[in-house]
């Protein structure tokens, strides 16, 4: 297994974290000596021996300025029973590219194509962004609340104004979504296999 276009070797703290579905698109080494891979599945960072995924539904922002990468990853709060799951964004990480490489493309394009669908919730205490998510290697799409920061998502009728949101979204033509047996489909739930 070889990364583009420098042909370095995939190291092996990489090739054992790799799931057997998932392949590497592009890679590049950053000016502190850790390697950024993009792969099928997420948004890899190596380094000492370690390999780390970010999933690609897991990333809310990611920019390129002045030849330096910022990626914003979520973490999950909670999941609700309808399986809504409510994320809020870490701090910024700042990954600094060698070189240019289409790398930051296939960021881009990844992260995209994964928002099907999201629309700004205003709420008294806690707005946020309701997504639908496209999730590598599911079927069907995830909800997904990225909470404003100091927003709480047990504020009163929050949880409804989301379902409203979510409803509004949600294409006709794709299966699983509210008000069908099992509700929206998340990662793990209905039509994702």
């Amino acid at each position: 297994m070889r990364l583009l276009p420098r042909r370095n070797p995939v190291p092996e703290a990489l090739r054992s974290a790799l799931p057997p579905a998932d392949r590497i698109l592009a890679g590049v080494r950053t000016l502190d000596g850790r390697l950024l891979v993009a792969s099928r599945f997420g948004l890899w960072l190596v380094a000492e021996g370690a390999a780390e995924c970010w999933d690609w539904h897991l990333i809310s922002k990611a920019r390129l300025t002045d030849g330096v990468m910022y990626v914003t990853v979520v973490d999950v709060v909670e999941t609700w029973p309808d399986g809504t799951v409510v994320v809020r964004d870490r701090p910024e990480v700042t990954i600094r590219p060698q070189y240019s490489t289409r790398l930051t493309d296939v960021v881009h394009q990844r992260v995209r194509r994964s928002v099907a669908a999201s629309r700004r919730l205003g709420w008294p205490g806690a707005g946020a962004w309701v997504a639908l998510r496209r999730v590598a290697g599911h079927d069907g799409l995830a909800v997904q609340v990225r909470l404003d920061p100091d927003a709480d998502a047990a504020a009163a009728g929050f949880a409804a104004a989301v379902a409203v949101v979510t409803g509004e979204l949600w294409p006709a033509d794709v299966p699983g979504g509210p008000g069908e047996s099992g509700g929206a489909a998340g990662p793990d739930g209905p039509g994702n296999g």
